[in-house]
């Protein structure tokens, strides 16, 4: 299994959101564990589009992250039904995993 670790910042209407991302990869499937929001939100799919719940704290909302996950970081976009949300990431260097 392949294993990769980001900071992430995600693009909202009340401005950049800072958190982790853990991206596995395994037999073509990728599993990726976002922490944002004080929350964890887990997607899962294959190839550049995954699919997964953003839990905020109005409820649960449906939606995809779509992009490249890659050593050197993260380009991607959270789309719900309603709205885009760009996301981008850097490779975490101090040893922060998720857990």
């Amino acid at each position: 299994m392949e294993r990769s670790v980001y900071e992430i910042r995600l693009q909202t209407p009340m401005g950049a959101k800072r958190g982790l991302a853990a991206i596995a990869r395994e037999a073509g499937r990728i599993t990726a564990e976002l922490e944002l929001f004080g929350r964890r939100h887990r997607f899962t799919g294959s190839g550049e589009c995954l699919e997964g719940m953003l839990h905020t704290a109005l409820g649960s909302v449906p939606c995809v992250l779509q992009g490249r996950f890659s050593p050197e970081g993260v380009d991607a976009v959270l789309r719900t039904e309603e709205r885009s949300f760009p996301l981008t990431g850097i490779p975490a260097w101090d040893g922060r995993d998720l857990k």
